[in-house]
């Protein structure tokens, strides 16, 4: 069960860097804004991501596999996507 609860966790953290990052842009905000608006220690994020741009990758990285096409055959025309549970 702890890391289910670590990943949800991590999950949140990353969805709250999303919001941040559209709000305020990449540069916008820094690991203690991330940190605050989380409500997860400033040092936990530094142990579990090098920088800004780390979080940002991350984030990118996560939406890009949420669009992933369902059938990476199709055209781009004609491209089906999963649906988003979270």
């Amino acid at each position: 069960m702890e890391s289910t609860n670590t990943a949800d966790r991590w999950a949140a953290v990353l969805a709250t860097a999303h919001d941040l990052i559209r709000k305020r842009g990449a540069e916008g905000w820094s690991l203690a804004d991330l940190a605050e608006r989380a409500d997860v220690p400033l040092e936990d994020l530094q142990a579990e991501f090098d920088s800004e741009w780390d979080v940002f990758r991350q984030v990118i990285c996560r939406d890009e596999e949420r669009a992933r096409p369902v059938n990476p055959s199709l055209t781009p025309t004609g491209v089906e996507f999963e649906a988003s549970t979270t």
